[in-house]
């Protein structure tokens, strides 16, 4: 069976949602990344800033420490947020993600249970006419071989009056189980129906 069309529609809207918000962590991490570096920049241009106020304390010099000093401290502010911004913007995304996705399991449960509902019934009268078959055809083999042959031929041996050693030696010598075991030398047997081959095909959805 196929999914509806607008079922594959949800399907195409949760894959371009996905896409986005899998940019978006990329935006977001890349931009705590370059909070950081900036964060390293500025702790360095305080370092060097404190380094002149200390050999000249002078008013231009406390104003330049001063605003190295601030701009470390609003830097260190902004990638203290990092991890919550990672985390908000994932908790956007996932919350959406997690709606769309639950939404296209229900659709396509409900699609697979009516695809269940309208072919079951055909199905299953498939699989009771092909078991009927199977076994009308079985039992001819077993008239050709049986019915018609070995009982036939002791029939006649009654009618003619034989003795057993003479009929023994000269029956036809049929049997039923010889095409039917399990492996045969040229393969797997391609008559009988055995357990684990009707167990694969059931439960498994094999047939070998």
């Amino acid at each position: 069976m196929k999914f509806s069309k607008q079922l594959q529609e949800k399907i195409t809207e949760l894959k371009a949602l996905e896409e986005k918000a899998t940019s978006s962590s990329e935006k977001i991490r890349g931009h705590n990344a370059k909070v950081a570096d900036e964060l390293a920049e500025a702790e360095a241009e305080l370092k060097v800033a404190i380094a002149e106020l200390a050999d000249n304390p002078s008013d231009s010099n406390r104003t330049k420490e001063r605003e190295a000093r601030r701009r470390v401290a609003e830097l260190q502010l902004e990638l203290n947020g990092a991890k919550e911004r990672e985390n908000v913007v994932f908790g956007l995304n996932s919350g959406k993600t997690s709606s769309l996705k639950l939404e296209i399991l229900e659709m396509a449960r409900d699609e697979i249970r009516a695809n269940r509902d309208a072919n079951e019934e055909k199905v299953l009268k498939r699989i009771a006419k092909a078991k009927q078959e199977y076994l009308e055809a079985a039992k001819s083999y077993y008239d050709l071989l049986i019915t018609d042959g070995q009982k036939k031929y002791y029939d006649l041996v009654q009618e003619i009056d034989v003795p057993d050693r003479i009929a023994q030696q000269n029956e036809p010598g049929l049997s039923v189980h010889h095409p039917i075991y399990t492996y045969r030398d040229n393969g797997p047997n391609k008559y009988g129906i055995f357990e684990d081959e009707v167990k694969r095909a059931w439960e498994r959805g094999r047939i070998e």
